[in-house]
């Protein structure tokens, strides 16, 4: 008789067989108080965890394709690797999660904290990111093609400047943001062309939108 056991932080065990329960059923009934539990590998498919406390839970290898978790606490959870495809996670918390390696294809992130999360190598396909927190999140690596990223706050986060993220959703204050960015170059520029666009007023004048620029320094001069 197949049975699965659900270790809490609280040292508490839950143990769940096919013939009582299914897994998926016990964690729906305790999503309440979930936090610390080791649910790697856990089928999960489908399942209704809104508002649920995962926080610092271990939840890597998981299939959570298609899950509602709107408004979750998952801060600090292991999801390196998990299938989230297609899961509700408007409004979860995923502050410091790691969500290295996870599918996150068509995942409604809307509003959500992903503030000081791993996302490198994650697949944000499609992903609907409006208005998240993605300040200091580690994007390296990760597929943002066709993601919406409009009125996501990005600031201080690694963000691939590549084909994929090229292919995203942005709004004009992040275009701005990678703009300014990408012409802050250290070196000499070469092409007398283009050193004459970087030096032009109406060029500065954009680039200097940059709602970071007092921190980071105006190109060309504050007065630019």
């Amino acid at each position: 008789m197949p049975s699965f056991s659900i270790f809490k932080r609280d040292g508490s065990l839950k143990v769940a067989s096919d013939e009582v329960d299914s897994l998926k059923a016990i964690v729906e009934k305790e999503k309440s108080n979930l936090s610390g539990a080791n649910l790697s590998w856990a089928d999960l498919l489908w399942a209704n965890l809104s508002g649920a406390n995962l926080s610092g839970a271990n939840l890597s290898w998981a299939d959570l394709s298609g899950a509602n978790l709107s408004g979750a606490n998952l801060s600090g959870a292991n999801l390196s690797w998990a299938n989230l495809s297609g899961a509700n996670l408007s409004g979860a918390n995923l502050s410091w999660a790691n969500l290295s390696g996870a599918n996150l294809s068509g995942a409604d992130l809307s509003g959500a904290n992903l503030s000081w999360a791993n996302l490198s190598g994650a697949n944000l396909s499609w992903a609907d990111l409006s208005g998240a927190n993605l300040s200091w999140a580690d994007l390296s690596g990760a597929n943002l093609s066709w993601a919406n990223l409009s009125g996501a706050n990005i600031n201080y986060s690694c963000i691939p400047f590549s084909g994929t993220s090229l292919r995203a959703i942005f709004d004009d204050r992040i275009r701005i943001q990678h703009l300014y960015h990408a012409v802050r170059t250290d070196g000499k520029v070469e092409d007398p062309d283009l050193a004459s666009l970087f030096k032009s007023d109406l060029f500065l004048k954009v680039v200097n939108k940059f709602h970071r620029a007092e921190e980071y320094g105006y190109i060309g001069g504050k007065d630019a």
